[in-house]
């Protein structure tokens, strides 16, 4: 879509495009080598309790239950 823009903005418009490459790029890297993973090992009686939390709700339960360190990573 440059062609709608004036010449002045081009250099502006294709280095936006670059830093979003390099930032998929960064991403779609770091998810397949699981740099954005998060691991802790709960005990027999907390597994069942976590089978149905996801998203605030795990959260605030790790928050809770001594895994203050580990949540924080999620954030």
């Amino acid at each position: 879509m440059p062609f709608l823009l004036p010449v002045i903005h081009h250099f502006n418009h294709n280095f936006c495009f670059f830093l979003h490459d390099l930032m998929v790029t960064i991403i779609k890297e770091g998810e397949a080598n699981k740099h954005f993973w998060v691991k802790f090992t709960p005990n027999e009686n907390e597994i069942e309790l976590l089978q149905d939390l996801q998203g605030d709700d795990l959260y605030e339960w790790m928050q809770s239950n001594g895994y203050q360190i580990e949540s924080n990573l999620l954030s």
